[in-house]
């Protein structure tokens, strides 16, 4: 199995970065919405830890 990333911002990274592959798409069992990666700092911050409401 290949995880693949996509959108994603890297900095310093001293890790092997393939650019081709072929990955597993969950699109093919649920739809959704990728956030922009520059959006994630502020919506981990948001959204991480303990809710007043779980929204369920």
């Amino acid at each position: 199995m290949v995880l693949k990333q996509s959108g994603s911002i890297v900095v310093n990274s001293g890790g092997k970065q393939q650019t081709s592959c072929s990955a597993f798409d969950p699109h093919s069992f649920y739809s959704y919405t990728l956030d922009p990666a520059a959006d994630v700092p502020n919506l981990v911050r948001t959204y991480s830890g303990p809710q007043s409401a779980s929204g369920a």
